[in-house]
């Protein structure tokens, strides 16, 4: 999943911005506390939004998040339980209603990495895009296993 880019007719992203929508509050909430639910790290950079008018008046945002794990969760720097893990979160978005629900992997060969991961997507609570990826040995300027999960929103309301 790629972030959002704004057109240009469109004001730069706003960095450093939270969630102002309830649905959406709620649903990203839900997901990264099914992971983990203790603090998650916000990479530098960390979260985004940027206006929108579908029709929502000059109030509505797209946003886009950033989450990782942290070492404390010590998760394990193995292959098979990487992939384990992010099929049997494959399955539990499955049963939540996610749809466009799709399995990846990473390599070395092709993105100096390994890692597996998961999108999809959860319209009714705001997700356009949402992707997680479990890098078991570590990712660039992260060197343990951890978690990414990005969430791209679509056009939303402010309503908190």
């Amino acid at each position: 999943i790629e972030a959002f880019s704004a057109p240009d007719d469109r004001p730069e992203p706003e960095q450093s911005a939270q969630i102002q929508n309830s649905k959406l509050q709620l649903g990203v909430d839900e997901l990264l506390d099914h992971l983990w639910e203790g603090e998650w790290n916000l990479p530098p950079g960390d979260q985004y939004r940027t206006a929108c008018d579908a029709g929502q008046g000059a109030q509505a945002y797209l946003f886009y998040g950033s989450w990782f794990t942290p070492e404390e969760m010590e998760l394990p720097g193995e292959r098979e339980v990487a992939e384990s893990a992010m099929s049997g979160f494959h399955s539990w978005l499955e049963s939540e209603g996610w749809s466009d629900l799709e399995e990846f992997e990473f390599t070395p060969d092709t993105v100096d990495v390994n890692a597996f991961g998961v999108a999809g997507s959860k319209p009714g609570v705001g997700i356009r895009e949402m992707q997680a990826i479990y890098y078991f040995e570590g990712d660039y300027g992260i060197d343990y296993p951890h978690v990414v999960v990005d969430v791209d929103s679509d056009c939303l309301v402010v309503d908190l």
